[in-house]
């Protein structure tokens, strides 16, 4: 369980979560960002260096390939978005955003293209 707030990245290769800290989680900062995102932002398709992952990866973020993620279930609620996801080793992943079209519309191209019929949108 990780509360603090964070910056979901996507690639063409997998998810990038990375952690912002307890002082921007407290500061709310997240909200802004994703309200002002579109879709000719570079992040949205940026492809991650080996060191760009270990350094997230060091300070407590998440990777998650493309090629690991069995099942997904994609959710715009009134609020919030929300991913869950099942990994090929069984272990479920899930991740929340203040609702957003372009964080919805990014993720469920992608995901369409990962697992196909094994994406359910509640």
């Amino acid at each position: 369980m990780d509360f603090e707030h964070g910056e979901l990245w996507l690639s063409s290769h997998g998810l990038l979560r990375r952690r912002r800290g307890w002082f921007q989680t407290f500061a709310s900062v997240g909200l802004i960002q994703d309200a002002l995102a579109n879709s000719t932002d570079p992040l949205i398709e940026q492809r991650f260096s080996d060191e760009v992952i270990d350094q997230v990866l060091k300070h407590g973020g998440w990777w998650i390939p493309a090629d690991a993620i069995v099942t997904a279930r994609l959710r715009n609620g009134l609020t919030v978005g929300r991913v869950r996801l099942v990994l090929n080793e069984g272990d479920p992943a899930k991740f929340l955003w203040i609702k957003s079209r372009l964080t919805y519309a990014a993720l469920r191209d992608a995901l369409t293209g990962w697992v196909g019929d094994r994406l359910i949108f509640d």
